[in-house]
C-alpha cells in the first residue's frame, strides 16, 4: 500500500513538472531548436509511462502489477476469490473501465467480491471490445458477466507484463495538423426511428407465473447509437373480471438478450406513475445497460410475475401492454424524451395483449401408446409353473401446461375363452424406474381393472413425457387355459386421478385427462404349436356348368410352428359350425356376409403341406422350433345365393405320434383367420 502511494506520488510530481516545464518554455519555444524541445518532451513522456506502469494506471494492454495473469473460471455477481481481486485490478488499470473512482473497489482498494460495480466495469470492458466479445455472440448490449468470451479477451491482453518500452519520439506536428481522436464506444447523434409492440410468443399467462413474457418491444435508432435511460410501460386491464393491473401483477421486468436489466414492483396502486380505474404506468428509471446501435433493431422483453391467485379473475382476463414513453442519450450527450402519441414514433395505439388465466387452465394429461409397446406376439408361458414379469403394454403420459402429479392409474386386462383370474396371477406397473403394485381390483368374467396408487410419487414436468410399463405374471397353463389364449392390456383413462397446477385435480369430463393407450392382442403358448395365417388369402366365385350357377373357391395359407416339443399335424380339413371345433388337422366353418355360420350347401376341402416338416403318412411331423406351411382349399356351392367367407377355427395336433389330436390351438380372434367374401350365384 505504501509502495503504491509512493509511486503515485512520483507520477503526480512528474506530471506537474511536465505541465510547468511546458508552460514556462512556451514563450521561449522559438528560441530553442525543435530537436531540444522534442528531446525534453520524449524524456518526460518516458518517465510518466514508467511510473504509470508501476502503479497499474497506464491503460496499457497488459496492466502492470497484475499481468501476466490467466483467469480460469467464469465470474459473476456474487463470485468471490483472489481472481476477482485480480480482475478489479486489471479493470482499474484503465480509467475507462475502472470499478470505482474512490473508496472500496477503486485503485489500491480492490476486494475479492464481485459486486454490481465490478459487473458495471465488466460491461464497460465488453463495450470497449464489442467486436471481439459481443458481436460474435449476437449480442448488442453488455451482460456484466465475466464469461468465456470476455475472459478470453482479458487473458489475451494480460498474457505478459513486458518491460515498459521506450516511448517512441513524438513526430513534430505541422501547423494545422491534428491527431485522430479516440473512437467512442457509441457514436452519432441518434434519432428514434421506431418503437413496435408485439405479443409475446405465448400470449396466455397463468396465475402464479414468474418472469412470464407479456410483450416484446422492438426499438430502432437512426443516425447514431443511443443508450435508453428511462422506459415507461402502460398496463391496461380490459377483462370482464379483474381489470386493475396492480391486482394482477406482483412485479414487471425488462429483459435484453436473456438477462434481466430492470425490475419494478407492480402489486400496489402506488407503484404506478399514473393511474386510472383500470390502468397504470410503470416507470423504469436509471437504465444504463440498454444500448441500441444505429440501424440495428433492439428487442426488449417485458415480463411479469403474476399473483396467485388473482382475486376476481374471470378466466381469462386480458391486459394490454404499450409504451407510454422513453428517454435516451445519444453519443453526443444529447438527451431526448419521447412520449406516446397517436400515430407517433411511440404510438399510443400500438399494443400487445396478454390473457391472464386461472392456474391449471388448459392443463392436461395425455395418454398415448409408447414407443416401446410390444408388437402382437405369441408369449411363451410355462405349462406347469408361473411365468413372471412379461411386458404386455407400454403407454406414454405427457403433461401439458402444468406440472402434473400422478395419484392413481388403472390398467384393464382382457382375456377371451377363459376367466381373466385363471390366466393372470399378478400385475405390476413400472414408471421411470419405480415399480408399483396393485392396491385393489375390479373383477369381471373376461376382464379385470387393476388400480395402482402412485400417491404423487411421480411428477411429470410441463411438456415432458414419461413411459408407463405393464408387467404381468401368468398362471401355469395346465388346468387354467388353452394354448392360444389371448390377452390385451390398456390404460383405463377415465379412472385416472392426477393433480395439476394449484393443487387442482384434473377433470376427465373437461378433457383434462384424455387420449388412449391400448396394447396389442397377444397369445399365450406353452408346449404345442403356434398358428399364424399368412397374407394373400383369396376368395372367388367361379362359374359352374349350370347357367346362372357358380361355386366359391377359397385359398388360405398358415404357418404352423412347434413350440417346446415335436408335433404331428394331420393333412385333414373338417367343416363345422362352432368356433371351437377340434380334431387333428384344421377345423373351419363357412360364414354368411352377416357372419352367421351356415351348415348347408355342398363343400369339398383339402389341407395340405406346402413346405417344411416331414411327411409321415397323412401326417406332417414338425420338429421343436421348426415351421411347416399348410394350405386350406375349400370349394362351396350354397343352397341359396349370397356372399360367403371361410373362417379357420382351430388346428389340432398330437404331441407323441401320428395319431388323433390330443391338443388344440384355437385360432382367435376369428377375424384374423377369415378369407375375403366371394359372391356365389345359385
Amino acid at each position: 500500500m505504501t509502495i503504491a502511494k509512493d509511486f503515485a506520488t512520483k507520477a503526480s510530481v512528474v506530471l506537474v513538472a511536465a505541465a510547468m516545464i511546458l508552460t514556462l518554455f512556451a514563450p521561449a519555444a522559438q528560441a530553442q531548436s525543435a530537436a531540444d524541445l522534442q528531446t525534453m518532451i520524449n524524456n518526460l513522456l518516458a518517465q510518466i509511462a514508467t511510473l504509470q506502469a508501476q502503479v497499474g494506471q497506464g491503460g496499457a494492454p497488459a496492466a502492470a502489477g497484475v499481468c501476466p495473469y490467466t483467469w480460469t473460471r467464469d465470474l459473476r455477481t456474487g463470485s468471490t476469490g483472489a481472481d476477482v481481486q485480480k480482475l478489479q485490478q486489471f479493470l482499474n488499470a484503465n480509467p475507462d473501465t475502472r470499478v470505482a473512482a474512490t473508496g472500496v473497489g477503486s485503485a489500491g482498494q480492490e476486494t475479492q467480491t464481485f459486486g454490481p460495480a465490478t459487473a458495471a466495469a465488466v460491461s464497460k470492458f465488453q463495450v470497449m471490445h464489442r467486436a471481439e466479445i459481443l458481436t460474435p455472440a449476437g449480442l448488442v448490449n453488455p451482460t456484466g458477466l465475466f464469461g468465456p468470451a470476455t475472459r478470453a479477451k482479458a487473458n489475451a491482453l494480460c498474457v505478459a507484463a513486458a518491460p515498459v518500452a521506450p516511448v517512441a519520439p513524438v513526430a513534430p506536428v505541422a501547423p494545422g495538423d491534428e491527431e485522430d481522436e479516440d473512437v467512442s464506444a457509441l457514436g452519432g447523434e441518434a434519432d428514434l426511428a421506431q418503437v413496435e409492440v408485439d405479443n409475446a410468443d405465448d400470449d396466455t399467462v397463468s396465475e402464479g407465473a414468474e418472469g412470464a413474457p407479456i410483450a416484446v418491444l422492438n426499438v430502432e435508432f437512426d443516425n447514431g447509437d443511443a443508450e435508453i435511460n428511462r422506459l415507461d410501460v402502460r398496463l391496461v386491464g380490459t377483462g370482464n373480471g379483474q381489470t386493475q393491473p396492480w391486482n394482477i401483477f406482483e412485479t414487471v421486468s425488462l429483459w435484453v438478450d436473456g438477462e434481466m436489466v430492470a425490475e419494478a414492483d407492480a402489486s400496489s396502486r402506488a407503484d404506478y406513475l399514473s393511474r386510472s380505474t383500470n390502468a397504470g404506468v410503470i416507470r423504469f428509471s436509471g437504465l444504463d445497460d440498454i444500448v441500441a446501435l444505429e440501424d440495428e433493431e433492439l428487442e426488449i422483453v417485458v415480463a411479469a410475475d403474476v399473483r396467485d391467485p388473482v382475486r376476481g379473475l374471470n378466466s381469462p382476463d386480458d391486459v394490454t401492454v404499450s409504451v407510454a414513453g422513453l428517454r435516451f442519450t445519444d453519443a453526443a450527450g444529447i438527451v431526448e424524451t419521447v412520449s406516446a402519441t397517436a400515430g407517433g414514433v411511440v404510438d399510443s395505439a400500438d399494443t400487445a395483449v396478454v390473457s391472464i388465466e386461472e392456474a391449471g387452465e388448459g392443463q392436461e394429461l395425455r395418454f398415448s401408446i409408447g414407443s416401446g409397446n410390444p408388437a402382437a406376439t405369441n408369449i411363451l408361458v410355462d405349462a406347469d409353473t408361473r411365468t413372471n414379469g412379461v411386458k404386455i403394454l407400454e403407454g406414454s403420459l405427457r403433461a401439458e401446461d402444468a406440472d402434473i402429479l400422478l395419484e392413481t392409474l388403472a390398467v384393464r386386462i382382457e382375456t377371451a375363452a377363459a376367466t381373466t383370474s385363471q390366466v393372470v396371477n399378478d400385475v405390476r406397473l413400472r414408471i421411470d424406474g419405480q415399480t408399483f403394485r396393485v392396491n385393489n381390483a375390479l373383477h369381471s368374467a373376461n376382464h379385470i381393472v387393476y388400480f395402482f396408487h402412485i400417491d404423487n410419487d411421480v411428477e411429470i414436468a410441463d411438456g415432458e413425457t414419461v413411459q408407463a410399463e405393464v408387467l404381468a405374471d401368468f398362471n401355469k397353463q395346465v388346468g387354467n387355459y388353452n394354448n392360444g389364449q389371448t390377452i390385451r392390456a390398456s390404460f383405463e383413462v377415465g379412472s385416472t386421478v392426477a393433480e395439476g397446477a394449484a393443487n387442482m385435480n384434473l377433470d376427465v369430463a373437461q378433457n383434462e385427462i384424455r387420449g388412449s393407450a391400448s396394447g396389442e392382442l397377444h397369445k399365450l403358448v406353452a408346449q404345442g404349436v403356434v398358428v399364424t395365417m399368412m397374407t394373400g388369402a383369396t376368395a372367388t366365385g367361379v362359374s359352374a356348368d349350370v347357367a346362372a350357377d357358380s361355386t366359391g373357391e377359397y385359398r388360405m395359407r398358415f404357418e404352423v410352428t412347434a413350440v417346446e416339443e415335436e408335433v404331428w399335424v394331420a393333412q385333414t380339413a373338417v367343416r363345422g359350425t362352432a368356433a371351437t371345433t377340434t380334431g387333428n388337422g384344421i377345423a373351419y366353418r363357412i360364414l354368411h356376409s352377416n357372419f352367421a355360420p351356415t351348415a348347408t350347401g355342398t363343400v369339398t376341402e383339402s389341407f395340405r403341406r406346402i413346405s417344411g416338416g416331414t411327411v409321415d403318412g397323412n401326417f406332417i411331423r414338425i420338429a421343436d422350433g421348426q415351421t411347416a406351411v399348410f394350405e386350406l382349399f375349400v370349394t362351396f356351392n350354397p343352397d341359396v345365393a349370397g356372399q360367403f367367407m371361410v373362417e379357420a377355427v382351430a388346428v389340432g395336433f398330437n404331441e407323441d405320434a401320428a395319431a388323433a389330436a390330443t391338443d388344440t390351438f384355437t385360432l382367435t380372434p376369428g377375424s384374423d383367420y377369415q378369407s375375403p367374401l366371394a359372391s356365389i350365384r345359385n
